[in-house]
């Protein structure tokens, strides 16, 4: 089965991180044929974005976020 990329935003203050307390989501996650990531990108663009089949936003600070985003 094809794996697809999840990248997880970590670089607006996100309250929630994959790898601290959405371990359990990452694990399974990765047990179901998705691949988890932290994304470090900023600002966020298309080529940053070409890797990744999902991106997810986990409760972010939207100040730090661009309109150009």
């Amino acid at each position: 089965m094809p794996k697809y990329n999840i990248a997880f935003d970590i670089a607006h203050k996100p309250r929630g991180k994959i790898d601290e307390n959405l371990t359990e989501l990452r694990d399974f996650l990765n047990s179901n044929d998705f691949l988890c990531y932290n994304f470090l990108e900023t600002p966020i663009t298309q080529n940053s974005l070409k890797a990744f089949d999902i991106l997810v936003f986990v409760c972010p600070d939207f100040a730090r976020i661009t309109s150009m985003e």
